[in-house]
């Protein structure tokens, strides 16, 4: 094997430039490159140098303030909830046998949930017929001895009475006496005991009759607590099933705010369009509203309100679900026409979302309330305070001394 010779040398009399194949002249090219990398570096000083400044304000994308006719909507979120929910309790101690129900069954009043084990009841109640056979033959007997007892006694005070009081002795009418209230108790004894008897076997009985626990409300099963072969009944509370008010109604909690929460009760809305996945949206009645407190999560979020409009509040929608098209724990969106608000000032979503954006890089406390952003003469950004109204998704009627019709706002960075 022999190496691989050295590359050639150009031939004499050839330029390194017609060797590599280039033509002459070629700094200039690299000249040309170093100038355009120095120019671009210039721009980008001087475009730091301007954004640094607050130079940028035409850089901000705006829009105007109009006043229009603005179709109020609410807006809101939440996950879909059963209207009621009831708990099923054991009401007895037994061991579970049978479960013929599953979860998210549809059940009426009266449908068995859990079958428990009948055998030790049985067994009871078979103790508990003995017991009252031995009560009924107590009283049996106790009833003839007080018969004979109150013979004899009242033999005694017959003759004591023909007798002038000679016959029978004092000492033989004292133990008549006794004998015959000894007997009379004897007999209410078990009379007493016989009661108990009769009650402890209806007592057992009934149990035995309420081994099937039955679903006390139609619904639906959301939840099961217990299994097969489980004691219950021991603890106090313990639980077996939840049942569901029946899906014909779901509710879903929102928050709002006050104002919103007016503007609600008054537009005296009968349907919400309720967004349950991308692209698919249904119209179902309003069957119930009610004002609730704010949930804690936005309560402790909210800053402190310019006005009690702004107090946040939740509403609880009981929604009717015609078809079952809404299903129970399914996160959705809710939009519920308010009505037209005539000649509203207006100004984009868009523009309160960079205001309060905005306003979140300021210092703790230095700003309150709503804001949008206008572009001052100079460029800058200028705060200007507002008090926001209804949506209608995109745009928000707003009330604001400072903001007038064709003033434009910020919504963002171009």
């Amino acid at each position: 094997m022999t190496d691989a010779p050295d590359s050639p040398d150009p031939p004499a009399g050839t330029s390194v430039d017609e060797f590599l194949g280039t033509k002459p002249g070629g700094s200039w090219g690299w000249w040309i490159r170093w100038l355009s990398i120095g120019l671009a570096g210039v721009v980008l000083i001087v475009l730091v140098g301007r954004f640094v400044s607050g130079g940028l304000a035409t850089e901000y994308a705006s829009e105007p303030v109009t006043r229009v006719d603005i179709p109020l909507k609410l807006f809101g979120s939440g996950r879909l909830q059963p209207v009621a929910v009831h708990l099923v309790d054991a009401g007895q101690e037994g061991v579970i046998r049978a479960i013929p129900v599953a979860d998210n069954q549809p059940v009426n009043a009266g449908d068995i949930l859990v079958r428990l084990d009948p055998a030790p009841l049985r067994e009871a109640i078979a103790a508990a017929r003995e017991l009252l056979d031995t009560r009924q033959a107590a009283l049996a007997k106790a009833q003839p001895t007080k018969a004979d007892v109150d013979a004899r006694l009242g033999l005694y005070q017959r003759v004591r009475r023909r007798s002038g009081g000679s016959v029978p002795s004092d000492r033989e009418m004292t133990a008549a006496q006794d004998a015959a209230r000894r007997a009379a108790d004897a007999v209410d004894t078990a009379q007493v005991e016989l009661a108990a008897a009769r009650t402890a076997l209806s007592e057992r009985e009934a149990q035995l009759a309420s081994a099937d626990i039955r679903a006390p409300v139609a619904g639906v099963v959301s939840r099961r607590f217990v299994a097969i072969g489980q004691r219950v009944g021991a603890n106090p509370g313990q639980h077996l099933f939840a049942i569901a008010e029946p899906y014909t109604r779901l509710r879903l909690d929102i928050a709002t705010d006050r104002a919103q929460a007016q503007r609600l009760r008054a537009a005296r809305a009968v349907r919400a369009i309720v967004t349950v996945a991308p692209g698919k949206a249904v119209s179902v009645p309003i069957l119930r509203l009610t004002e609730t407190a704010a949930p804690p999560a936005l309560a402790r979020s909210a800053s402190a309100p310019i006005s009690v409009d702004s107090t946040p509040v939740g509403i609880a929608l009981e929604l009717g679900n015609p078809g079952g098209a809404l299903r129970v724990g399914t996160a959705v969106t809710v939009q519920i026409d308010l009505g037209m608000h005539r000649d509203a000032l207006v100004v984009p979503d868009s523009a309160l979302r960079f205001g309060r954006a905005s306003d979140a890089a300021r210092p703790p406390g230095a700003v309150r309330g709503e804001a949008v952003y206008v572009t001052g003469s100079d460029g800058t950004p200028q705060r200007v305070p507002v008090t926001r109204g209804g949506s209608d998704g995109r745009n928000s009627e707003v009330a604001s001394d400072m903001l007038k019709p064709g003033m434009r706002v910020i919504t963002g960075l171009r």
